[in-house]
C-alpha cells in the first residue's frame, strides 16, 4: 500500500490520494497521468515510487526505471527503490541485474520479505531452484503468515521432484487460506505424484477438504486412489481389508463398521468415484452379502445403517458391477417383494431399503417416488437423493434437449444403444481448472509447437465437444478457456441428461448440449475455434470420415484436441476382447460381472493372461468396463497411423497433452533433443515403453 507523501502541498496531497485510489482500482493510465502531473512541479520520493509501481503494473518497466532512478537520487538508502528496481528488471528478464537490485534492498533491510520472495522468483527463472528455495525459506521465516511465499516454495520443490517437501509448503499455504482455487489445484497435482503411502498418512484432513471443494485439477478417480494410499497405514483399514480372509462373526462386523465410521476420509471415498482397488471391492462385497443375509447387525448399532447407505452410493456409482452369488439373487427377490408391500403400507424399514440399494438402483422400482415422499430417517437422505430424485430429474430433462442432427448410421445406432443403457461415465465430482486461459496460453502451458503460438486466436472461443458423454469434458473446457462458449453433442440422450443435470449443479452457463451424431455435423453451420473429441473417433466404423467431418467444422487456424486408443498399449485389452468373443459373452450386466469375476479369481488358465486388465480404472464400473472390454465398435492406432490420419485431414501435430509436463521426462531422457513434435520418434519411444500411452494418445493439432 503506498505511503502518504511528505513535503507536498495540500493540493498535491489531494492529487496524490486520488491517484492512489485510481491505482488501487486498476485505472492505471489515469493514475500515471496524475502522478506525472504532480512530479512536474513537486519532485517527491513517494510519488516517484508510486508512479514506477503503476508503470510496472502496466508492464512499462523501461519507463518505470527512470522514476526509480529519480527516487534513488532523492533517498539513496531506502530499500523500496531497489526492490522496485528489481521488479522492473525481473519483468524485462534481466535476471542478474534484478537479483542485484533485490540484494541491495535486502542489505539495507534484511527483514524485507518481498525482496527475498522476488529474488527467489528471479533465481527460479534462471533455473536455480535450490537457491530460489533458500530465498523462499528466508521469506517464510520472516513472515510465516504469507501464503504466497509458502505456495511458491512448494512449486519450486515440485520442479526439483521433491514432492514431500512441496506438499508440506502447500499445506502451510492452505492452513492460512483455504479459499484459493490455485493453491488447491497445485496441491492436488502434487498429491497425484506421491506414491509412498507413508508420505500421505498425515494428509487425510487436506485430502478430505480437497474432495469437499468438489472441483480439482485432477480427476476424482485419481483423488480416490490418493485417498486409498493415505488410509493405507490405518489399522482400521487393515482390519477391513482382512475381513475376506476369515469367516467374520457379527462382533467382527460391528467392530469393523464402528471403526470405519470414525474415518471421515473413508466415508467420503465411498461417495466420490468407483473404488479401483480389488481389496476394497472384495471387502465391500463381503459386507454387502452379510447385510443382505442378516438383519440383526442393523439392530445392534446405528453405524451399520449409515455404512450401508454409503455402500449403496458406492454401488450406484460403480453401477452395481460387483459379482452376485446365486443365493444373493434369491434373497434380493424376497427383499424386493417385502419392500413393495411395506411401501404400500407406508411403513418401510430403513435398513431394508439401504440393503436393497446396495444391489439394485432404487429409481428402477415403480414405488421409488413414493419412497422419496415418505418421511424417512435423515441418514437415508443422500442415498435417496442420488438413487431416486436425481434420476427422476434426469427424466424431466429429456424433453429439454434439442436434437441437432439425426442418427442414421448403423454403427452410430449400436453405440447409441450401448450408452443409453448406462450414461458413460457416471461421475459425482467434477474436475475443473482453477485459472482460465486464452487459447495462446495453451502453447506455453502444454509446450505445443511454439511457432503457432502468436496467430490471431479468438479471445472468446467457440468450442465444439464432439462426443461429450456425461459432460466431464465439456465442463473441463468451459472452465479452462476464458470467455468460452461450448457446444457439446452426444449420441446418448441418457448421457446428455446426466451432463445437463451436473452442469446445472455446478452453476455453469456457457455450455449448450445437443443430441447428435458427429457423422451428420454438416447440419451444423457454425465454425469453431476449437474442436475437441477425445475417446470418440476410434468407436466409428470409419474414423477418417469422422475426423474429416470435425475438420470441416473447424476454422482455418483453429485447434483440435483428439484422443485415440494405442494398439501397442492396449494389447491386454485386445486379448480380453478376443476371449469375450470366443466365450460368446454379451455386454449385459450379468456377463460383465461374470467376466470380471473370472479375471479377478483367475478361475481358468486362459484368464491368467488377462490380469493386467485390472490395472485400468475402467475395470471397476459397469459402463466403463463395458466401454473398455465390450464396446460394439473399436479401432486402435499406432503413432505412424495417427501421423498419416492427420496429414490426409489437413492437420499439423502440435504436441501431446499430459496431466503434467513431467510425464514427458522419460521421452526427453531417452530420445534426441528437438524431436518432441515428431510422431515417428514418439513411435520409436512407445515401442520401447509399451504402457506409456495406456490411457490413450491425447494431443493437439492445428488446421493450416
Amino acid at each position: 500500500m503506498p505511503q502518504s507523501p511528505k513535503k507536498l502541498s495540500k493540493t498535491h496531497t489531494n492529487q496524490f490520494l486520488l491517484a492512489t485510489k485510481l491505482h488501487q482500482k486498476g485505472e492505471l493510465k489515469e493514475a500515471i497521468n496524475l502522478y506525472q502531473k504532480i512530479l512536474i512541479t513537486a519532485p517527491n520520493f513517494q510519488v516517484c515510487l508510486n508512479l514506477a509501481a503503476a508503470l510496472i503494473d502496466l508492464r512499462q518497466s523501461n519507463e518505470a526505471i527512470e522514476y526509480i532512478d529519480q527516487a534513488i537520487k532523492i533517498d539513496p538508502k531506502n530499500p523500496e527503490s531497489y526492490f522496485l528496481y528489481g521488479n522492473a528488471l525481473l519483468q524485462l528478464s534481466l535476471l542478474d541485474a534484478a537479483i542485484a537490485g533485490f540484494d541491495i534492498a535486502i542489505k539495507i533491510n534484511p527483514s524485507y520479505v518481498s525482496a527475498h520472495h522476488n529474488k527467489a522468483l528471479a533465481l527460479e527463472s534462471q533455473g536455480k531452484f535450490p537457491l530460489a528455495i533458500e530465498s523462499y525459506q528466508m521469506a517464510a521465516q520472516l513472515n510465516d503468515l504469507d501464503p504466497e511465499v509458502h505456495q511458491n516454495c512448494g512449486l519450486a520443490f515440485c520442479k526439483l521432484g521433491k514432492y514431500a517437501e512441496a506438499i508440506s509448503y502447500f499445506c502451510k499455504s492452505l492452513d492460512i487460506t483455504k479459499e484459493n482455487k490455485i493453491y488447491w489445484s497445485n496441491f492436488s497435482v502434487c498429491l497425484g505424484k506421491i506414491n509412498n503411502p507413508n508420505l500421505l498418512k498425515d494428509l487425510s484432513p487436506y485430502i478430505l477438504d480437497l474432495i469437499n471443494k468438489k472441483t480439482s485439477a485432477i480427476r476424482p478417480s485419481i483423488i480416490s486412489k490418493i485417498a486409498i494410499h493415505a488410509l493405507e497405514e490405518s489399522e482400521l483399514i487393515q482390519k477391513f481389508i482382512q475381513i475376506t480372509s476369515q469367516v467374520p462373526t457379527e462382533k467382527d462386523i460391528l467392530d469393523i463398521v464402528r471403526g470405519l465410521s470414525t474415518l471421515p476420509l473413508f466415508k467420503k471415498l465411498l461417495t466420490l468415484a468407483p473404488i479401483a482397488d480389488l481389496r476394497y471391492e472384495k471387502s465391500l462385497r463381503t459386507l454387502r452379502r452379510i447385510f443382505l443375509k442378516s438383519d440383526s447387525v442393523f439392530v445392534q448399532d446405528p453405524n451399520v445403517l449409515e455404512f450401508s447407505t454409503l455402500l449403496a452410493q458406492q454401488c450406484f456409482i460403480n453401477e452395481f458391477v460387483y459379482f452376485e452369488l446365486p443365493e444373493e439373487g434369491h434373497l434380493i427377490e424376497q427383499l424386493e417383494a417385502e419392500i413393495s408391500l411395506a411401501v404400500e403400507d407406508g411403513d418401510i424399514p430403513p435398513h431394508k431399503i439401504a440393503t436393497l440399494a446396495t444391489y439394485r438402483p432404487l429409481h428402477s422400482y415403480p414405488w421409488s417416488l413414493k419412497l422419496a415422499k415418505t418421511p424417512s430417517p435423515n441418514i437415508l437422505t443422500d442415498m435417496i437423493r442420488v438413487q431416486v430424485l436425481e434420476c427422476h430429474e434426469e427424466l424431466t430433462i429429456r424433453n429439454t434437449i434439442r436434437p441437432l442432427t439425426s442418427v442414421n448410421n448403423p454403427t452410430s445406432k449400436l453405440v447409441q444403444l450401448q450408452y443409453e443403457e448406462n450414461p458413460y461415465p457416471r461421475w459425482i465430482s467434477a474436475h475443473g481448472y482453477a485459472e482460465q486461459i486464452r487459447i495462446r496460453d495453451l502453447f506455453s502451458q502444454m509446450h505445443l509447437v511454439p511457432e503457432f503460438a502468436n496467430l490471431p486466436y479468438s479471445k472468446s472461443p467457440n468450442i465444439l465437444i464432439a462426443g461429450c458423454g456425461t459432460g466431464q469434458h465439456a465442463i473441463l473446457s468451459a472452465t479452462r478457456f476464458l470467455n468460452a462458449k461450448v457446444t457439446a453433442i452426444d449420441l446418448s440422450l441418457s448421457s446428455l441428461c446426466y451432463a445437463t443435470r451436473k452442469t446445472r449443479e455446478l452453476g455453469l452457463k456457457n455450455i449448450t448440449y445437443f443430441q447428435g451424431d458427429l457423422l451428420e455435423l454438416d447440419a451444423l453451420e457454425d465454425q469453431f475455434d476449437i474442436v475437441e473429441s477425445v475417446g470418440v473417433l476410434h468407436h466409428l466404423l470409419n474414423p477418417e470420415e469422422g475426423l474429416r467431418n470435425l475438420v470441416r467444422r473447424l476454422k482455418t487456424g483453429g485447434l483440435i484436441h483428439l484422443g485415440l486408443y494405442s494398439e501397442i498399449a492396449r494389447k491386454d485389452i485386445s486379448l480380453t476382447r478376443k476371449l469375450i468373443k470366443d466365450k460368446n459373452l454379451s455386454n449385459s450386466q450379468s456377463d460383465i460381472q461374470i467376466l470380471r469375476n473370472s479375471i479377478i479369481n483367475n478361475s481358468h488358465l486362459e484368464f491368467n493372461k488377462l490380469q493386467s486388465v485390472m490395472i485400468h480404472n475402467d475395470f471397476f464400473s459397469t459402463s466403463e468396463c463395458r466401454d473398455l472390454l465390450f464396446h460394439v465398435q473399436e479401432h486402435c492406432f499406432n503413432l505412424i497411423q495417427v501421423e498419416n490420419l492427420l496429414k490426409v485431414c489437413g492437420l499439423t501435430f502440435l504436441g501431446f497433452e499430459f496431466l503434467d509436463e513431467s510425464f514427458k521426462e522419460p521421452y526427453r531422457a531417452q530420445m534426441l533433443d528437438n524431436t518432441e513434435y515428431l510422431l515417428t520418434h514418439w513411435h520409436e519411444f512407445e515401442l520401447q515403453n509399451t504402457s506409456f500411452f495406456s490411457g490413450m494418445y491425447q494431443f493437439w493439432a492445428i488446421k493450416v
